[in-house]
């Protein structure tokens, strides 16, 4: 089973856990995590059962602390000062309702990105990655939130409570928002507002990891167990 946090993509449990075992070793005990590892960690969180709770007023910094018994874990630092500890073992074991909201929203603009990609490449059959240079074809390339996903997720869905939404089957194919006007209000928002490029894969899947939204097929951010 795969799993994708922040668009990177691991290839087990393991793997993942591995992962973000490094990111704690690399810090001493205090020290504020940089950009490219708060924003995975941070994205880590939202799937945390009590992620709400836990960020409060809002996330400032995510340090590593000494957990008071026998190992290091993070600590999220309020925009207000306060600070809580998190465990980040609660976030992979499966999907939150925000995880699961966030992959029924990419879902439904799956479509048009798709749309995208292939009208990028409709009268050309080479394009150039606007990151690294590199010649890419429809097959070598991913679509790119360049102003990301979770930007524009987060601002349509933040007043809207994520635990009260009902989802129908498509057909068997992935999962829809039962209210279709609110549906049809996130894909004309997204439409609107998102900022797509077709980047190559290899920069995807280094470049781009650090807190891009590259979108090959249909990915959520958060956790994603395929």
């Amino acid at each position: 089973m795969k799993y994708i946090v922040n668009e990177i993509i691991f290839n087990s449990k393991k793997e993942l856990s591995d992962y973000i075992k490094n990111i704690i070793n690399n810090y001493s005990r205090g020290m504020n995590l940089n950009k490219q590892d708060f924003e995975f960690i941070k994205c880590l969180f939202e799937n945390h059962p009590k992620y709400y709770e836990k960020s409060g007023c809002g996330i400032k910094n995510i340090q590593v602390r000494f957990n008071g018994i026998n190992s290091n874990e993070f600590y999220i630092v309020r925009e207000d000062g306060t600070s809580i500890d998190i465990s980040w073992h609660k976030c992979i074991m499966g999907d939150s309702n925000l995880a699961i909201l966030k992959k029924v929203a990419r879902n439904e603009v799956a479509f048009y990105v798709i749309e995208f990609k292939k009208n990028s490449f409709k009268d050309n059959y080479h394009l150039k990655c606007p990151i690294s240079g590199d010649v890419i074809t429809y097959h070598t390339s991913h679509v790119d939130h360049e102003n990301k996903f979770d930007l524009l997720f987060n601002e349509f869905f933040k007043k809207i409570d994520i635990n009260k939404f009902e989802f129908i089957d498509n057909r068997g194919s992935d999962k829809k928002f039962k209210d279709r006007i609110l549906a049809e209000k996130w894909i004309d928002f997204h439409n609107t507002n998102a900022k797509l490029r077709v980047v190559s894969i290899k920069t995807n899947l280094s470049t781009l990891e650090i807190g891009k939204n590259c979108v090959p097929k249909h990915r959520t951010g958060g956790i994603l167990p395929q």
